[in-house]
């Protein structure tokens, strides 16, 4: 009998949403859904476009914003040197 589930599963699971996140636009929508007041499709978010640097791993690896087909890859999100 399953007890729910595991902590750490909904640990990755709010991160994975965060991670979604990053690419909505300041009224909500996802790059490329219908927005009104972008005026046609969203054009995601513009202070951290796909390419965009927003960190470093712990060997110095830069974290990149993917491009919106591939957030959900985290291999996608790291950038190796």
């Amino acid at each position: 009998m399953a007890d729910g589930p595991r902590e750490q599963d909904v640990m990755n699971g709010r991160l994975a949403r965060l991670l979604l996140d990053l690419h909505r636009c300041e009224h909500g929508r996802l790059e490329g859904d219908p927005c009104l007041s972008c005026g046609g499709p969203s054009v995601g978010n513009r202070i951290m476009p796909p390419g965009s640097t927003i960190g470093h791993n712990r060997y110095g690896d830069p974290i990149t914003v993917p491009s919106i087909e591939g957030h959900n890859d985290p291999k996608n999100w790291l950038t190796a040197t």
